[in-house]
């Protein structure tokens, strides 16, 4: 079977036969386990410090109202949203990748099942 060189490369590396690299797959269990530390900066706003390993990330994050087709993102709950998207986002991208500021909204235009994941992760 002959791979096309023209297409785009995929996100992660994987096998022939549509597989997770195992290195793709220790990388991805490393970035889950990055400290992330969220402090609010005005309401719906908050700073979120990555560290992993010795880098550093600092990113700017707003929180919508609400989310793809209505998951509805409560005053109450934030900061663990705000850490739900971004163990979502450590799974498929290192911390170096992340936008410095971005709305949690922005997210469903790369990654469109984040919306139903999230959901999933909050229940």
């Amino acid at each position: 079977m002959a791979l096309d060189p023209v297409r785009s490369a995929p996100k992660e590396r994987n096998d022939v036969y549509g597989k997770t690299h195992p290195a793709e797959e220790l990388a991805r269990a490393i970035r889950t386990l990055a400290d992330i530390s969220i402090s609010p900066l005005a309401p719906r706003e908050f700073r979120v410090q990555v560290r992993e390993g010795d880098r550093e990330t600092t990113h700017q994050v707003t929180v919508p109202d609400r989310l793809g087709d209505g998951l509805e993102l409560r005053d109450d709950n934030l900061e663990r949203v705000v850490r739900e998207s971004f163990r979502f986002l450590f799974e498929r991208e290192r911390a170096t990748s992340i936008l410095a500021q971005f709305s949690l909204s922005d997210i469903c235009r790369y990654f469109p099942e984040y919306p139903n994941e999230l959901a999933r992760r909050l229940s």
